[in-house]
């Protein structure tokens, strides 16, 4: 895989070894059951009896979340720095001319805050997940 194809769970090292059949590794699961589990038992008796079933589609959530590419997401933050944003303007900067911008070193902060309605029996329960990304960047063209 080159480095245009890693994804967070290969950054934060979730991935589980080649062959497994599982997209996540234990710690992640027992970390997202733990979490299905206490907003469950928060709703209610009736929502944490059912809740059990609510997991495996927490953890695919979880597991597709984190497909996102440490790619897309240095572009996504690329665009949004002044010294890049500029080059938007075509009157100055016509379409079709190369411009090559040096980014020193500079900080790279990704926020992604998904959650999961889960409904049990006729109670509707929330599971607020958040994934953060913080990476300094030494220097890019």
């Amino acid at each position: 895989m080159d480095n245009s194809e890693h994804t967070l769970a290969w950054v934060f090292g979730l991935r589980t070894p080649d062959g497994s059949d599982k997209r996540l590794d234990a710690v992640v699961v027992s970390q997202v059951t733990k979490a299905v589990l206490a907003a469950a038992t928060a709703a209610g008796p009736v929502a944490a009896a059912g809740a059990a079933a609510a997991v495996a589609r927490a953890v695919s959530c979880v597991a597709d979340a984190l497909e996102s590419r440490l790619s897309e997401i240095l572009v996504t933050a690329w665009n949004q720095r002044k010294e890049i944003a500029k080059y938007a303007d075509i009157a100055k900067y016509p379409p079709g001319k190369k411009q090559y911008v040096q980014l020193y070193q500079h900080p790279v902060k990704w926020t992604y805050s998904p959650f999961l309605e889960i409904t049990v029996r006729g109670i509707v329960f929330t599971v607020k997940l958040e994934i953060i990304l913080k990476l300094t960047i030494d220097q890019a063209v």
